[in-house]
């Protein structure tokens, strides 16, 4: 198991939540580029509110990384928003 620790803004992409983590460095263009994240909440009664928090929030996400149907997602232990 991969535990993981994240700091990011929550992106919404077709009903799924996704968090969006800006890599250190710029392109040759002078722009950053993101990482969209998936996430998945693995307690039922606080995923409402995980999946309710608005675009944009910066949050602090503590999970663990797992592989499901060839895709890797990050599953959401805790979470403190901003």
């Amino acid at each position: 198991m991969t535990n993981v620790n994240i700091l990011g803004k929550i992106k919404k992409i077709d009903d799924e939540t996704y968090i969006r983590v800006e890599r250190q460095y710029k392109t040759n263009y002078g722009e950053y580029i993101y990482d969209d994240l998936p996430c998945i909440y693995w307690n039922r009664q606080k995923k409402n509110i995980f999946t309710s928090l608005k675009e944009g929030i910066m949050v602090f996400v503590k999970g663990r990384l797992e592989c499901k149907e060839n895709k890797m997602y990050i599953i959401v232990e805790e979470f403190i928003a901003f």
